[in-house]
């Protein structure tokens, strides 16, 4: 069974929810990639923390992104 993970992410599309919180199929760790649009968001680890209903989430901030290889 797969570890769910919430993160709270910034920046990157505008498609994608930008200072909204997702759910990973992954750890959070010290990458996140999320598929998006025939290509990959990555994201990286703040450090900082955000409160979210009472959830401490972690706060990762776009990085860069890839295409996906055909």
């Amino acid at each position: 069974m797969a570890q769910i993970s919430r993160v709270v992410l910034s920046g990157g599309p505008r498609t994608l929810s930008d200072g909204g919180v997702v759910e990973l199929d992954q750890p959070a760790a010290d990458k996140v990639k999320i598929a998006h649009r025939a290509g990959y968001e990555h994201f990286l680890p703040t450090g900082e923390v955000q409160v979210v209903n009472g959830e401490a989430l972690p706060v990762y901030v776009w990085s860069d992104r890839t295409r996906i290889a055909e």
